[in-house]
């Protein structure tokens, strides 16, 4: 996040010199446009060596000595004892409740804003995860027991099986894959650069984004009707305002740049926003508009809090 806010440095390891890091983009933007369904991700599939190791005979039993004995998911010991096997087969259950919770794609909404858009609860970062080397570094040969980067660990099949259910730890709910919305799946999100506008607070940008999304009446995944919505927005023509287009269009391919909520201020279900965006050139953070210094930051908490980042660009 630091390098995405310019923030970021390399420092010498006495401290004695540093050099900043920058990112930067091709400043030409090219008008472009999105269109749902066609261009929806909703690749949610983990493979288990890019998000954490195998464990290998070793250290499984040193597992059961200093930590846990069984996998959490089906209960079984991750070695059973010799003289007792295993009654159950470990590969394939999953507990009833395990099965059967409702698993949301996303955080839950704790505010409404006049406009009867989400205004998304931004969580605190999390301590880092133990370093652990890769699944490459120590023999990429799968095994029956596996430990997740976040430290907890289960029978290989179990997770495997928990995986196609939701790609999160079963314990700490640590995600591992996609964040998925329940934006309406059929819109339009384009974009092009006028040359005639400049907005406030960011005089050293002497052009502008501008966006616009277009969803048309429609239903959503259970079958329940609404309106449709159009909405145009505005972003600085600089390095923030770019970063932030490029964010957005991955949001809106996972589905998650808007939901679908029941507005407090017209009481109408329709597409709301998830990442808010300037919908007016001026008048300031009161007005939706610009200028408003903070607006970058908390898109970018936005984001995260949807599991977007500059990871996800490409």
């Amino acid at each position: 996040q630091a390098l995405e806010c310019g923030s970021a440095i390399f420092r010498l390891r006495d401290g004695s010199q540093k050099c900043k890091m920058e990112v930067r983009f091709e400043h030409r933007i090219v008008p472009g446009e999105l269109n749902l369904p066609r261009d929806l991700d909703e690749d949610t599939g983990v493979e288990l060596s890019s998000v954490g190791v195998f464990l290998s005979p070793e250290e499984q039993q040193r597992v059961c000595r200093e930590a846990e004995k069984e996998c959490s998911i089906c209960s079984e010991d991750f070695v059973p004892e010799q003289s007792m096997p295993p009654t159950r087969s470990t590969t394939n259950k999953i507990p009833s409740w395990a099965a059967c919770q409702a698993m949301p794609h996303f955080q839950k909404v704790h505010e409404v804003d006049d406009d009867g858009d989400v205004v998304m609860e931004v969580q605190a970062q999390q301590a880092p995860a133990p370093s652990m080397p890769s699944s490459a570094a120590r023999g990429s040969r799968e095994g029956p027991v596996f430990r997740l980067q976040c430290g907890h660990v289960y029978h290989t099949e179990c997770l495997k099986k928990w995986f196609e259910q939701r790609a999160s730890c079963p314990l700490c709910l640590k995600g591992f894959g996609k964040v998925i919305g329940n934006q309406p799946r059929n819109g339009s999100f384009q974009w092009y650069v006028d040359t005639n506008m400049q907005l406030p607070g960011h005089m050293n940008a002497k052009n502008t984004i501008v966006i616009q999304f277009d969803f048309p009446p429609g239903t959503d995944d259970d079958g329940r009707g609404y309106p449709g919505r159009r909405e145009k927005g505005y972003l600085p023509c600089n390095c923030q305002g770019i970063l932030q287009l490029e964010l957005f269009k991955v949001a809106f391919q996972r589905r998650v740049m808007f939901g679908l909520g029941t507005s407090m201020a017209s009481g109408k279900y329709k597409p709301t926003f998830n990442i808010h965006i300037k919908t007016k050139s001026r008048g300031g953070a009161t007005q939706h508009g610009y200028p408003d210094p903070d607006y970058f930051q908390r898109s970018l908490d936005e984001l995260k809090s949807m599991g977007i980042s500059i990871a996800d660009l490409r």
